[in-house]
C-alpha cells in the first residue's frame, strides 16, 4: 500500500499547512488553555470555514468544499501537527450534515 501523497494530496497539504501556519495565533493551541467563551469559539468555526477547512467533503451547494475523504483526512494531520483545535460540532459536522445532504430534502 503507498502512503505517499499524490501530486494533488501535497499540493492540498501545503496550502493547509501554510493557512495553519499563517493563523496558529488566531487558532490557540489545542494542548494549551481551553476557553469556555462561545464567541472564541465561533470566531475560530469561522476562520477555519474561510479557509476552506471545514465541510471538506460536503458538497459545494451544501457550504461545503466538494474535497475527498483523504483532502479531510490531509486537514486532521495537519491540524494535530499544528497543535490547533478542530472544529467545533464534529458530530453535526462529520455524520448529522452528510445524513442529511444524503437521505433529506431540499427544504431540510
Amino acid at each position: 500500500m503507498d502512503f505517499d501523497d499524490t501530486p494533488e494530496e501535497a499540493a492540498w497539504r501545503a496550502r493547509v499547512r501554510a493557512f495553519l501556519e499563517e493563523h496558529r495565533d488566531d487558532l490557540g493551541r489545542r494542548s494549551g488553555p481551553r476557553t469556555s467563551d462561545d464567541r472564541v469559539a465561533r470566531e475560530r468555526q469561522a476562520l477555519l470555514y474561510d479557509g476552506g477547512l471545514v465541510g471538506v467533503t460536503w458538497p459545494v451547494e451544501a457550504g461545503g468544499q466538494g474535497g475527498t475523504p483523504m483532502q479531510q483526512a490531509i486537514v486532521d494531520q495537519e491540524m494535530a501537527r499544528a497543535d490547533v483545535p478542530g472544529p467545533i460540532n464534529l458530530i453535526g459536522i462529520g455524520m448529522c450534515g452528510p445524513t442529511v445532504i444524503h437521505h433529506g430534502s431540499e427544504d431540510q
